[in-house]
């Protein structure tokens, strides 16, 4: 268990070295396909909340990340249902207020899962379980102070 929180805190100075980089909002910049935050995947705007989101296969995060800082993670630890993780730049104006939680619920084919967002370092994110190939609905609620509950509904592809 120490081990996977060791890995998701990695993955979190990862994510938030690179939204550094990319300035403190990321949201409304046009051309981020893939990064090291991984694959763009949604982009969106309402009631004075801005969201862009990306998705990080874990696998691959942790391979560059040994490669990187030489640290060994023991998988064996780690849950394996948990196949990605998703981060989200959101920032609110004023109309909006603060954002007080945000939740993502992943539904594929009969099922659903719902995830709370953690907040880690400028973003939210999660590690997330996208186990079979194909797409998947999702449905990004930021709740905040003066807008209440904004739902933002996509798709997520896992090839």
């Amino acid at each position: 268990m120490k081990n996977f929180f060791m890995m998701l805190l990695a993955i979190t100075l990862i994510t938030g070295s690179a939204f550094a980089q990319h300035g403190h909002s990321s949201a409304g910049k046009e051309g981020h396909g893939s990064s090291s935050l991984g694959k763009s995947i949604f982009k969106g705007e309402s009631k004075g909340v801005k969201v862009e989101g990306w998705l990080n296969d874990i696998e691959s995060a942790m391979k560059a990340m040994m490669k990187d800082s030489g640290m060994k993670i023991d998988k064996s630890k780690m849950d394996p249902n948990l196949t990605h993780h998703i981060s989200f730049m959101i920032s609110t104006d004023d109309k909006a207020g603060k954002i007080k939680d945000a939740k993502l619920k992943i539904s594929y084919k009969e099922g659903s899962k719902e995830y709370t967002l953690m907040s880690m370092q400028g973003h939210y994110g999660s590690d997330i379980s996208l186990k079979e190939k194909g797409s998947y609905k999702a449905t990004l609620i930021v709740n905040t102070e003066k807008s209440g509950t904004i739902q933002f509904n996509f798709n997520i592809k896992n090839q």
